[in-house]
């Protein structure tokens, strides 16, 4: 009864109270119209505005919008000590699936967390988006498989007969913009050249359309315009293809095959090299066509509508692999995701359903009216937050190589072609910085650097205007593993000796231990046998906790190193003291197993005089108290993420290392104010390093070392 009473009464104060009201320090509550509060809010697939809460505060409190921050909006983010009311809305889903945000309400040391899920949008696959006017195709030449346009809010539409869907896989390193010459929008890719995509491509999936399939099977042309903005580095970097185990595309090859810009369709017993005998130049716009003749058993590449080479083709075309029949803008198929990741702009992408003529590419590339002078921007290794809390006359800082004085920065809104800001720029040597306007409204932009009359395309960025920015980045970087790009093998000697010329704070490492208590190195409880090496037959599958060491003496990881053992860690840690080693204790399959390991640990680290240079990490939280008995000083990181960083801490474990979607602000605050050391992982995009550098954790665990290292110490949003 006293609960119906009391609920009434705060129902009744949502609405009538405006007097000051006396609360207790250290209070929180935060209650809907029925004088509850609520644990999730769910909200109808049109959205809604105006949903109210009130929030009883002991003190000074904030709002953090924590997940949903781009459809989530709130009236106020922060308050003073008392009763404050405020109204939350949620913008419609345009998504034809379910999504979720989070509302964090913090008051000193409580939290009232609120989960919001909002329904899927209307299903909308067999509404076809009418694409942009473009110039008819020239001479009656039609793209009738595809003819990708880019539309002005970042997605892409199909104008051929056959209006495939393109799939926008929204991240890091994809921007779209305008380009005068071309007279339409293009996209611009900034991913490392190579490297395995999750986000930031174009996605043509043919999986069940037969007519696209026999198209291609029966003979096809594939057309691509394209600036490279980085020089080709010796891998296979690939623009638009679909190249898994069969399928066909452009790629730009190994340093083996000359860096040659190449047509490569798979036919007959195995893919046939176009190559080109062109190396593409950094800044420079390239039209190239690739025919595959299957009638003259020929695959032919022009290069700006000359035929560079011709080569013998013949037999039945092989689709990709199962799961792999899509074509990628920006990279190639690699399953679900995408790889070889493509660094410059792409203008046009299409595929005919015909092998065309010599005259036909001549008027093709007539049509295209490839612009010869281009400006060249070197602008390489861009760092910023991409999702930031604003204040309207903060500055708003931008990393890269290339920046110059004079240069300038707009934003233009993304879903209103009306709001554009040059917005006040400076250069102070290091970063570009733009002075967010008084007028800009909350929202995703596209960020445009301006040089003179050019312009380069920087990246998106959504932006949350709040009344109080946050900005703390004293953050380290831990090397994952090692640091192991290229043919370095993780958990190698090599990985560690170049995480420590890269100079991060920490290199990680994964240790079991064997039948004959010999501590290794692996991150698997089992060997992946040839796929390490293709002299290990006979590995895969074994689990190394239960192999001697006399066993795996004969194991090689992929440079031909053999399993490290930890004594051979300490002894190339030495050579560096300023580079911490963080060691994981895995979990083993029993509990005399995991304190065997434990003990091993601690005494080689303390036999060698290395406590000082070493870090403990385990999911296993009783191999961490372990620890802690042993050395009460010792420097151990809890990595469960299922446990409150005051529960950790009374056990005298002074760190907590929790995955990225696990460690929220709550978590970060409360370990801080214990004095606890907080890390994440693994974070591997340039944003998401940024964000969480920027929410002020001390370590930071990702595979891309370099990319984190750029952006240690680095304001991303201050009132200087």
């Amino acid at each position: 009864m006293k609960r119906i009473l009391s609920a009434l009464v705060i129902a009744l104060a949502f609405f009538s109270c405006t007097e000051p009201v006396d609360v207790q320090d250290k209070v929180l509550s935060v209650y809907d119209a029925t004088g509850e509060t609520p644990k999730s809010i769910d909200v109808p697939a049109d959205g809604q505005t105006g949903y109210k809460l009130r929030i009883m505060a002991g003190g000074n409190w904030i709002l953090r919008i924590s997940e949903g921050g781009e459809w989530i909006s709130a009236s106020l983010t922060s308050g003073p000590k008392g009763i404050r009311e405020i109204t939350v809305d949620f913008a419609k889903n345009e998504e034809t699936v379910p999504r979720s945000g989070r509302l964090d309400f913090v008051c000193s040391d409580e939290a009232v967390s609120i989960v919001v899920k909002q329904e899927k949008g209307e299903k909308v696959d067999d509404v076809i988006p009418e694409p942009p006017v473009t110039p008819p195709a020239p001479n009656g030449l039609v793209a009738d498989i595809l003819d990708v346009v880019f539309n002005y809010d970042g997605t892409a539409s199909d104008k051929s007969p056959l209006q495939n869907k393109v799939e926008f896989i929204e991240g890091d390193g994809v921007i779209n913009y305008y380009h005068e010459h071309y007279q339409k929008f293009v996209t611009h890719f900034s991913h490392k050249l190579c490297s395995s995509l999750s986000k930031g491509y174009y996605k043509i999936d043919f999986t069940n359309n037969q007519r696209f399939k026999d198209a291609l099977a029966d003979g096809h042309t594939l057309e691509v315009v394209f600036r490279m903005d980085a020089a080709p580095n010796g891998y296979e970097i690939k623009p638009f293809s679909n190249m898994q185990g069969g399928g066909t595309g452009f790629l730009i090859t190994d340093s083996a095959k000359g860096m040659n810009l190449t047509f490569l369709p798979y036919v007959g017993s195995g893919y046939k090299w176009a190559l080109s005998g062109i190396v593409p130049e950094v800044g420079k716009y390239y039209h190239v066509v690739g025919v595959w003749n299957k009638e003259k058993g020929t695959a032919s590449i022009y290069v700006d509508g000359e035929l560079k080479n011709e080569i013998p083709a013949s037999g039945e075309f092989k689709h990709a692999a199962e799961g792999s029949t899509w074509f990628c803008i920006g990279g190639d198929t690699a399953g679900e995701n995408a790889s070889n990741a493509f660094n410059g702009d792409i203008a046009c992408t299409r595929i005919y359903d015909k092998p065309l003529t010599a005259e036909d590419v001549t008027t093709l590339y007539d049509a295209a009216k490839i612009d010869a002078k281009a400006e060249v921007f070197q602008i390489q290794d861009i760092g910023y937050l991409s999702n930031a809390d604003v204040a309207k006359g903060c500055w708003y800082y931008f990393y890269a190589d290339g920046f110059k004085d004079g240069d300038k920065l707009i934003l233009e809104s993304v879903t209103d072609e009306n709001s554009r800001f040059e917005c006040e720029t400076v250069y102070n040597g290091q970063a570009l910085k733009l002075k967010i306007p008084d007028t800009l409204a909350g929202g995703k932009y596209r960020v445009l650097l301006k040089r003179g009359d050019a312009k380069f395309p920087i990246g998106y960025c959504k932006l949350r205007i709040t009344d109080k920015i946050q900005s703390s980045n004293k953050g380290h970087i831990v090397a994952h593993r090692g640091y192991h790009p290229g043919n370095i093998p993780e958990n190698s000697i090599a990985s560690l000796e170049a995480a420590q010329k890269l100079g991060v704070y920490g290199s990680e490492l994964d240790v079991y231990i064997t039948t004959d208590s010999v501590v290794v190195l692996y991150h698997d409880t089992t060997l992946r046998g040839t796929s390490d090496h293709a002299d290990n037959v006979g590995f895969k599958g074994l689990r190394v906790d239960e192999c001697s060491y006399e066993q795996l003496k004969p194991y090689k990881l992929c440079n031909g190193e053999g399993l490290p053992t930890l004594e051979d860690y300490v002894v190339q840690a030495k050579k560096y003291p300023k580079t911490k080693l963080i060691l994981e204790i895995k979990g083993h399959n029993s509990h005399e197993k995991n304190m065997r390991v434990t003990k091993a640990c601690y005494e080689i680290i303390k036999n060698s005089n290395m406590q000082d240079q070493v870090e403990y990490i385990s999911f296993n939280y009783e191999i961490c108290k372990k620890l802690v008995e042993y050395d009460p000083n010792a420097m151990v990181q809890y990595l469960g993420g299922n446990k409150k960083p005051a529960d950790v801490f009374k056990d005298g474990i002074r760190g907590i290392d929790y995955r990225h979607d696990l460690l929220t602000d709550e978590m970060i605050q409360s370990a801080h104010e214990l004095g606890m050391t907080v890390n994440v992982w693994t974070i591997n995009s340039q944003s998401e390093i940024a964000r969480f550098l920027n929410k002020g954790v001390d370590l930071v665990t990702t595979d891309e070392s370099e990319i984190g290292m750029s952006l240690v110490g680095r304001p991303f949003v201050s009132y200087e």
